[in-house]
C-alpha cells in the first residue's frame, strides 16, 4: 500500500526533474503507479498549507554539526556535489563518495552523509524483506537489469546479468548485448569461472528464456534442459508476483545500476567494462553486509569449498551441431572449415569466439578438435542437366529382376 507520505515524496521528485522510471526505481513500486498518483495531484487544486520545493534544490538547510574552528574536508567538494545531484538527484552517496575520493578526498563518509542529508530530502524508509538463508554453495539468484548510460556522447540503454551466491554474497556481473538464451547461457559460463565452482541449484524469474510453458509442472526450453543436465544444476522459479522470494538478487539490481551506470559517463565499451571490473572487486565484494554483518570476499573462501568442479565448458551450439562432410569439414556461413581428427559423419558442436573464428567440440566426449584449415568459400556445384527420357530409362534399368523381388518387403512373389 502507498502511504500519504510516499505520494508527497512522488510529488516532490518529479518536481525535482526525476522521470517516472527512476522515482519507481527508488521508491519499489511500478512506474504505471508513480503515473496515477501524478495524475491524481496534478487533478486536485493546490491546498493553502502545501509547500512546493522550487525547480533547483535547495543546497544547504541546516547548521553544520563541524566545530567552528577549521574547514571542512569536504569544503574543497561541495560545488562538485551540488552539479552533480543537479544533473542527477538520485545518486547513492557510496557513488559520491567514491567519486570525490578519487579527486583528493582525505576525510570520511559520514561527514558526506550529513552533508547530503541536508541537500536533499531523505528518502523513503526501505520495506524490511526477511531472506531465505541457504546452505554455503547450495543457491545462486539470478536475475536481468538495465540502465541508461553515456557513451561516446550518446544515452544508450544497457542489460546486465547479475549473480548471487546465497550463502556468502558474492556477486558477478556481466554486461550482455540481449536478453536470449545463448547469452544466458554464456554469462553462467562465465559465472562459474567467476567463482571458481558450481553451485547445486539456481533461482529464476519464470524467464521465457528457460520456459516453454507457464504451469503448476513447468516445461523448460529443450536447451535449457540441456544446459542444467550437462551441469546438473537445479532450477527453482520464484513464485509470480513474489519478488521477495529472490530478494538477494532483487536488491542488487538497482545497486549494479547506481554505481555502473547511472550518471556515467564512458568513451567506449571497454571503459565501461573496466569500471563493472573495479565495482566488482573494489565495492560490491568488499562492502560491509548489513544482515550478514561482513564482507561477501570474507565469507566467500567458506562457500567456495563447496561448489562443485567447473571441469568441462558447455559448447553454447551443442543444440545446433553439424556433420563432418565427407571432404572432413564443416560448413558455416558460407565457408569450409576442415578439422583434425575427425571422420565423415562425426557430430560436432561449435562454439563461436568471434566473427570468424569457431572453436568445435565432439559432441560424445566433448573434447576439442583442432583445426586444421579454413576455406574462404564455398564454390557453387554444377548441376547436370538431362533429358526426361533419359531419367526414365535410368528408372526402368534400376528395377531389380523379376526373380529378385520376393527378397523386397512388399515386393510381388
Amino acid at each position: 500500500m502507498i502511504t500519504q507520505e510516499d505520494r508527497d515524496l512522488i510529488g516532490k521528485l518529479k518536481q525535482r526533474g526525476c522521470t517516472n522510471h527512476d522515482i519507481a526505481n527508488l521508491l519499489h513500486i511500478h512506474r504505471n503507479s508513480v503515473r496515477t498518483i501524478l495524475q491524481e495531484r496534478s487533478a486536485q487544486p493546490l491546498m493553502e498549507n502545501q509547500v512546493l520545493l522550487p525547480s533547483k534544490p535547495i543546497m544547504v538547510t541546516k547548521k553544520s554539526h563541524l566545530p567552528a574552528k577549521g574547514i571542512s574536508k569536504l569544503e574543497p567538494f561541495k560545488e562538485y556535489l551540488q552539479n552533480r545531484l543537479q544533473e542527477f538527484p538520485l545518486l547513492r552517496g557510496t557513488v559520491l563518495f567514491q567519486e570525490i575520493v578519487d579527486r583528493g578526498y582525505a576525510g570520511k563518509d559520514t561527514i558526506l552523509k550529513n552533508y547530503l542529508r541536508s541537500i536533499r530530502p531523505d528518502p523513503s524508509p526501505a520495506i524490511e524483506v526477511p531472506f531465505f538463508e541457504t546452505l554455503p554453495g547450495r543457491q545462486m539468484q539470478v536475475d536481468f537489469g538495465s540502465g541508461l548510460t553515456h557513451i561516446a556522447g550518446n544515452l544508450y540503454r544497457i542489460h546486465y546479468l547479475v549473480f548471487v551466491l546465497g550463502y556468502s554474497r558474492m556477486m558477478y556481473v556481466e554486461i550482455v548485448p540481449n536478453q536470449n538464451l545463448e547469452t544466458l547461457i554464456s554469462a553462467h559460463l562465465n559465472a562459474f569461472r567467476y567463482f571458481g565452482g558450481i553451485p547445486l541449484q539456481g533461482l529464476y524469474d519464470n524467464m521465457r528464456q528457460l520456459v516453454h510453458r507457464i504451469q503448476k509442472q513447468k516445461i523448460f526450453t529443450a536447451q535449457w534442459n540441456d544446459f542444467t543436465s550437462f551441469y546438473d544444476l537445479e532450477t527453482v522459479l520464484q513464485a509470480p508476483y513474489h519478488p521477495q522470494t529472490k530478494g538477494k538478487v532483487e536488491r542488487m539490481i538497482p545497486y549494479v545500476r547506481d554505481h555502473v551506470l547511472y550518471g556515467k559517463k564512458y568513451n567506449n565499451l571497454l571503459e565501461l567494462e573496466e569500471s563493472k571490473q573495479r565495482f566488482l572487486e573494489e565495492v560490491a565484494n568488499c562492502r560491509h553486509h548489513s544482515v550478514l554483518q561482513t564482507r561477501p570476499i570474507d565469507r566467500f573462501p567458506t562457500e567456495q569449498e563447496y561448489l562443485r568442479s567447473f571441469h568441462k565448458l558447455y559448447p553454447l551450439q551443442r543444440m545446433q551441431e553439424r556433420k563432418v562432410r565427407v571432404q572432413g569439414d564443416v560448413v558455416i556461413r558460407q565457408k569450409r572449415y576442415f578439422l583434425s581428427a575427425c571422420q565423415p559423419g562425426d557430430k560436432i558442436c561449435i562454439l563461436p569466439k568471434e566473427e570468424g573464428h569457431y572453436r568445435f567440440f565432439q559432441k560424445n566426449t566433448n573434447r576439442e578438435i583442432p583445426l586444421r584449415s579454413i576455406c574462404p568459400e564455398v564454390q557453387d556445384y554444377a548441376v547436370e542437366m538431362r533429358s526426361m527420357q533419359e531419367y526414365e530409362n535410368f528408372v526402368v534399368s534400376s528395377v531389380p529382376k523379376q526373380e529378385n523381388m520376393a527378397a523386397i518387403p512388399g515386393g510381388e512373389p
